[in-house]
């Protein structure tokens, strides 16, 4: 199973006339995706421990390890710290569509999830390519 695997079921709810239930599934699948690329592209010393991502703490701990990735690549903005925003306000969707039943949510709002997350996948992976590159460049 791939991270976009789970982006593609968010689409594919979205493809029919969703339901509420299908919509609040999508933004779910969308935070997964890019939750998932995240944790996989993190290079090992940045990793969070595995009983802390296996834990209740675990989106914390994937947003704190590329927090601290972040800041060690370069001073100011950086694209894992980017992402780790990203993840975050996508996590805050994810946390309302799972838990706030009171709230409606639009098609065009959960489309902009699906669009974050395939973002966020995009750009984890650019982050950690160029970590790869330097280190490559580091060793030589």
């Amino acid at each position: 199973m791939t991270p976009e695997e789970f982006i593609d079921t968010a689409e594919r709810l979205l493809c029919e006339p969703a339901s509420e239930a299908d919509r609040r599934s999508a933004v779910s699948r969308s935070y997964y995706g890019a939750f998932h690329a995240c944790i996989a592209s993190i290079p090992r010393e940045y990793t969070p421990a595995r009983d802390r991502v296996m834990s209740s703490e675990s989106h914390r701990a994937v947003v704190d390890a590329l927090t601290g990735w972040g800041a060690k690549l370069v001073s100011g903005r950086t694209v894992a710290s980017q992402v780790s925003r990203e993840l975050a306000v996508l996590k805050r969707a994810r946390r309302h569509a799972d838990y706030d039943l009171t709230r409606t949510l639009n098609e065009h709002d959960v489309g902009s999830c699906v669009r974050q997350s395939r973002k966020i996948v995009t750009l984890i992976r650019y982050a950690r390519e160029r970590h790869d590159q330097s280190a490559l460049a580091g060793s030589g």
